[in-house]
């Protein structure tokens, strides 16, 4: 019995001096560990994603994701300005080092490396004016013949809205710009009727009409650089354990109170427009400090949604509480329907 004990504890022994030595074989410490690496990024002109003053990088979507990159790799950054166009060619150059915000196809998988991880998605959206009612959200047979202003070497400018045009069998007529600004001097200036962009993107004074083709989006780099490529995936995904939310926070940062208006569809127009009777609303009547009724049932908030309805709808608004409105939906729609 001692000789098979003294067996045992030797196994125990040999697996756990073997084990450690095993581990430490396979990890591979990644290339990115030198701290004053200096990265060079492709800056372009685009409201929410770079925040610039002039060339000068003030903030911005990417900008707070390499900052939190550079937490894990010891990175510092020389900012380049330049076009989107040019900062691809820069980057199968090898002029600069990392372009943000890329989205992966066959073309750019060619010349360019990609990390595992991605920053987030990005939809195209078409945008224009508020004042403009040619245009009804999701209503792309308005769309057909208008000239609609785009960023040149945009993903979406030459493979995916070329494609949605395609299903949908509307000929629209792209002009592209190197630069947002000039994009929305363009519509300003009624050079064109619409804009193509992406949702990751603050423009104000205009209203999305379409929105398709969601894709995640990276931190692109020249082909092979291996380096660079260890590094973001190391960083990425570190972030994603130690702060998961720190997407979704920076993404609300910067895009969660964007002035973009809403659109209606060219339904619930016509319906406004026919409309006689105010719209009821249906609120909660406890919600302090942002919607409740007082003691005389009358509603009292910090957000004056009738009013809000009415100044954007033009039809006067009447609140109701929610349990008022869901009986009568059960009656008019639901279980209850033809009861009184």
């Amino acid at each position: 019995m001692k000789k098979i004990k003294k067996y045992i504890f030797l196994l125990l022994l040999l697996v756990l001096t073997l084990f450690p030595l095993q581990t430490q074989a396979n990890y591979t410490q990644p290339k990115f560990s030198v701290s004053n690496r200096v990265v060079r990024v492709g800056v372009f002109d685009s409201s929410g994603f770079w925040n610039l003053s002039g060339s000068t990088v003030m903030g911005g979507y990417a900008y707070d994701y390499l900052m939190a990159i550079s937490n894990y790799t010891g990175w510092k950054y020389e900012f380049v300005s330049t076009t989107l166009s040019d900062a691809i060619t820069m980057l199968q150059a090898g002029k600069i080092d990392v372009v943000m915000g890329l989205q992966q196809t066959p073309k750019r998988l060619e010349i360019l490396s990609y990390p595992t991880n991605n920053i987030g998605t990005e939809c195209g959206v078409v945008i224009t004016s508020k004042t403009n009612t040619t245009f009804a959200y999701n209503d792309y047979e308005a769309l057909d013949g208008k000239k609609i202003g785009c960023l040149k070497d945009n993903v979406y400018s030459y493979q995916h809205f070329p494609d949605y045009c395609k299903s949908k069998k509307i000929n629209c007529d792209l002009i592209e710009y190197d630069t947002e600004s000039d994009m929305m001097k363009a519509l300003n200036s009624g050079k064109v009727d619409a804009l193509l962009t992406v949702d990751i993107s603050d423009f104000e004074d205009n209203k999305i009409v379409l929105k398709f083709h969601a894709a995640p989006i990276y931190c692109a780099t020249s082909k092979g650089n291996t380096e660079i490529i260890e590094g973001i995936d190391y960083a990425l995904d570190n972030i994603q354990l130690d702060l998961p939310s720190f997407g979704a926070e920076t993404y609300a940062k910067y895009y969660g109170q964007q002035n973009t208006d809403l659109s209606l569809t060219r339904d619930e127009l016509n319906y406004l427009a026919l409309r006689t009777t105010p719209i009821k609303v249906a609120l909660p009547e406890n919600r302090h400090p942002y919607a409740y009724m007082d003691e005389t049932k009358k509603w009292k908030g910090i957000i004056p949604m009738a009013e809000l309805l009415e100044q954007k709808f033009k039809i006067p608004a009447k609140l109701t509480n929610d349990a008022n409105a869901a009986a009568v939906g059960e009656m008019q729609y639901g279980a209850a329907k033809g009861m009184k």
